[in-house]
C-alpha cells in the first residue's frame, strides 16, 4: 500500500510538469516505432549494408511526396516482366524472342534502367540482344553480350544470370552514344545519362531541354545458340521511380525510412541498456565509499577522479578501433565511463544516511554492512537515481551517434549515427539530399528532448532544492 501510495503521490505532481508530459508523449511515440518496427518496415536487418539486398531500388531519390509540393507527378517503381516469348528455330538453332509494349506517359525521366535475366543455354554459350523500340519509330539496341562456355562462374553448368544496370554499364552506355551520334549529336559515352537518352524526343535533346517522348514503347530480347538448349528462366526490365518511400534512398538504393525507424529500437537499447549499468555501478560503488569511508573511501573517490579526468571521446575512439565495434561493445565502452557522476551524488546521500537512527538502530542488532547498504540506504537512494538514469540516455545515444558517424559503431546495422556516416561520405549535403541527413539528426534529437524532459522533471520532483515555489 505505501509503495502503491508513493506511486500515486509521485504521478500526482509528475502530470503539473508540461515538460514531462512532453517527455512522456515524445517517449511513447518512440517506443511504439520502436515496437512496430517489424511491421512498420519490414525487412532483413542483417542485409542493410548489403547493394545486392537493395540494387533494384532507385538510387538518391528523394520521398515520394516531395514532387507534388512542387506540382509533379513523380515516375513510379515500373517491373515489366510478363513478356510474350516465343521459341524458334534459327538454321536449326534454337532462337528465343520476348517482347513486351508499354506505355509512357509521364513527365520525367526514370531515375535508373535496369535489365535482369536469367538464361539456360546447356554449356553451349549463345549470344542475346536487348533493343528498345521507340514511339517515333526509331530504336536502340541497348546491350548485347556473347556468352561462351569457357566464361567462368556466370556460365557454370550452362548457366548465365545478369542484372544489367544500364546506367553504369559500359557496353550499354557506348551502344546509346553510338546511336546519339548516328542522330547528329556530339557525345560520348562518359556523357550519356541512359533513361534520359533512351527516353527523350530527339528534337529536345538537341536543343538541350530534354523533354519525355510519350507512347508506347516495345522492349525486344533476343537470344540464340549453337547448342540443343535455350530456356529463358527469368526477364526483367525495370525503370526506377524518381522518388521513393516516405523518406527517399540513398546512394545504394537503401530506403531510408526504414534505417530510420530500425535505428529507433537500437537507439533505445543503447541508451537504456548503458544508462541502467552506469547508474547501478555507480550507485553501489558510490554508496559503499561512503558508507565505509576512512582510507578506503579516499582510495575509491581517487580512482573517480582519475577515471572523470580522462578524456571520454578519444579513449572511446581507439578502444572502438582496437575492439570490434558492436552493438554490445559500445554498450560496455560507454558504460566504463559512465557511472562515475552518479557515484559521487551516491556517496555525498550514504554519508548523510550511515548517521541516521534507523541505520544506527540496523546497525545495533548486528545487521551486516552490505545488508545495512543493500536494505536501508540503496533503496533511499534509488528515487534520486532515477533523474539520473533518464538524463543518462541521451547521453549514451549522443556518444554512439558521434562513433558510428566517424565509422567506429556497429557497421552490420542502419544506427542513425551509421546513416550520418554514409551521408557523409557520399556527400549528401553537397548534392543537396537533406532527406539522407535531416531525418536521422531531428530523431536523435528528438529522442534526447525526450528522455531531458523527463528527467528535467523527475530531478524537479525529487530534489527539494529545484522545486517551484
Amino acid at each position: 500500500m505505501r509503495l502503491r501510495e508513493t506511486l500515486s503521490d509521485f504521478w500526482n505532481e509528475f502530470k503539473t510538469k508540461k515538460v514531462g508530459l512532453v517527455g512522456v508523449l515524445l517517449l511513447t511515440l518512440t517506443v511504439v516505432v520502436a515496437v512496430m518496427a517489424p511491421v512498420i518496415a519490414p525487412m532483413d536487418l542483417k542485409r542493410w549494408k548489403d547493394p545486392t539486398y537493395w540494387e533494384n531500388n532507385p538510387k538518391s531519390v528523394p520521398p515520394v511526396w516531395v514532387p507534388y509540393l512542387f506540382g509533379k507527378t513523380p515516375v513510379p517503381q515500373i517491373v515489366i516482366s510478363d513478356f510474350d516469348v516465343k521459341a524458334r528455330k534459327l538454321g536449326g538453332f534454337p532462337l528465343i524472342v520476348a517482347t513486351k509494349e508499354f506505355n509512357y506517359t509521364y513527365d520525367d525521366f526514370p531515375n535508373q534502367v535496369r535489365i535482369y535475366f536469367n538464361l539456360s543455354h546447356g554449356g553451349a554459350g549463345a549470344f542475346l540482344q536487348v533493343t528498345l523500340y521507340r514511339p517515333d519509330g526509331q530504336s536502340v539496341t541497348i546491350f548485347t553480350d556473347t556468352i561462351y562456355p569457357s566464361t567462368g562462374n556466370e556460365t557454370y553448368g550452362g548457366w548465365f544470370e545478369k542484372n544489367v544496370d544500364c546506367n553504369r554499364e559500359k557496353k550499354v552506355r557506348i551502344a546509346v552514344a553510338t546511336w546519339l551520334q548516328k542522330n547528329g549529336l556530339n557525345v560520348t559515352a562518359d556523357d550519356v545519362i541512359v533513361p534520359v537518352a533512351l527516353f527523350s524526343d530527339m528534337k529536345s535533346l538537341k536543343q538541350g531541354n530534354p523533354k519525355t517522348l510519350k507512347g508506347v514503347y516495345k522492349i525486344e530480347f533476343k537470344s540464340a545458340t549453337q547448342g540443343k538448349k535455350l530456356e529463358l528462366e527469368r526477364l526483367e526490365f525495370l525503370m526506377s521511380a524518381t522518388a521513393y518511400g516516405l523518406l527517399g534512398t540513398d546512394d545504394v538504393g537503401r530506403d531510408l525510412f526504414k534505417g530510420l525507424v530500425w535505428g529507433t529500437p537500437i537507439a533505445l537499447m543503447i541508451g537504456v541498456l548503458t544508462s541502467v549499468i552506469s547508474v547501478v555501478v555507480g550507485l553501489f560503488y558510490g554508496v559503499t565509499s561512503g558508507y565505509i569511508g576512512g582510507f578506503t573511501d579516499e582510495v575509491m573517490m581517487r580512482v573517480v577522479d582519475i577515471l572523470m579526468a580522462m578524456p571520454k571521446l578519444p579513449i572511446l575512439l581507439m578502444l572502438a578501433i582496437v575492439y570490434k565495434p558492436t552493438v554490445f561493445t559500445i554498450v560496455f565502452l560507454l558504460a566504463i565511463f559512465g557511472w562515475m557522476g552518479i557515484s559521487r551524488v551516491s556517496r555525498s546521500m550514504a554519508l548523510q544516511l550511515r548517521e541516521l537512527a534507523f541505520v544506527e538502530a540496523a546497525r545495533s542488532i548486528g545487521a551486516s554492512r552490505w545488508r545495512i547498504i543493500g536494505v536501508h540506504i540503496v533503496p533511499n537512494i534509488v528515487p534520486y537515481t532515477v533523474a539520473a538514469l533518464a538524463l543518462g540516455i541521451p547521453d549514451a545515444i549522443l556518444t554512439e551517434a558521434s562513433l558510428s558517424f566517424l565509422g567506429l559503431g556497429d557497421p552490420s546495422l542502419p544506427t542513425w549515427g551509421s546513416i550520418l556516416h554514409d551521408a557523409e561520405q557520399g556527400g549528401a549535403l553537397g548534392s543537396g539530399m537533406w532527406w539522407w541527413f535531416i531525418p536521422p539528426g531531428l530523431a536523435i534529437a528528438i529522442v534526447s528532448m525526450a528522455f531531458v524532459f523527463i528527467g528535467y522533471a523527475i530531478d524537479e520532483i525529487v530534489n527539494p532544492r529545484l522545486r517551484r515555489r
